[in-house]
């Protein structure tokens, strides 16, 4: 993450202590990141959870939008989850520190930034094993994988983290953006010295 948007998330974290009653949908809202397995999980926790929401942010594609829509009313849950299209990312920050937990099924990722910044926002992660999810943040704190379209298990772990808490929330240790460039220049003077 670049210096900028850790100060963002730092300053909003600061101001964003209390955790409140909904669950953040984390990635784009396709089926290819799981928005169907979402609803239906999140339909199973408001069992045991009645009073949670859940947010999902981000465009829409009108055609998706419908369907999404649907399966909503179809599940019953329509009153509970919230679909707020586009926010800009400060406020996308600020819903995501306050969110109890990231509900994440995706199928494909290559590097899952939402993932990182909730964990830098102290809010933990269910998610699928996926070998993104798998290489990247499997040991961090505060996440949990289970085998990908397990709608179960995603819903087990997400009722366990939302009754009984994570000890601790914490991002994988990463190298910055300036380390990462300081690495690629070393990298090319060594190659233009030769």
């Amino acid at each position: 993450m670049d210096e900028e948007d850790l100060g963002t998330i730092k300053s909003i974290k600061e101001r964003a202590k209390e955790k409140e009653a909904y669950v953040i949908f984390g990635g784009r809202p396709t089926a290819e990141k799981g928005i169907a397995e979402a609803l239906v999980s999140f339909k199973i926790i408001l069992k045991h959870l009645p009073k949670l929401k859940l947010i999902i942010t981000g465009r829409i594609e009108p055609k998706t939008l419908l369907y999404i829509k649907r399966a909503c009313k179809k599940l019953d849950i329509e009153d509970k989850v919230v679909i707020t299209g586009f926010v800009p990312r400060e406020k996308r920050f600020e819903i995501v520190a306050k969110a109890r937990l990231m509900l994440y099924p995706s199928h494909v990722d290559a590097f899952p930034y939402a993932v990182l910044e909730a964990l830098h926002l102290g809010t933990p992660v269910v998610g699928y094993r996926i070998p993104a999810l798998e290489i990247y943040y499997s040991k961090c704190p505060g996440v949990k994988l289970v085998e990908e379209g397990d709608v179960e298990a995603l819903t087990v772990k997400a009722v366990e983290i939302l009754e009984k808490g994570v000890e601790a929330v914490e991002p994988p240790k990463i190298k910055s953006w300036r380390e990462i460039m300081n690495e690629e220049i070393e990298i090319i003077r060594k190659i233009a010295l030769k």
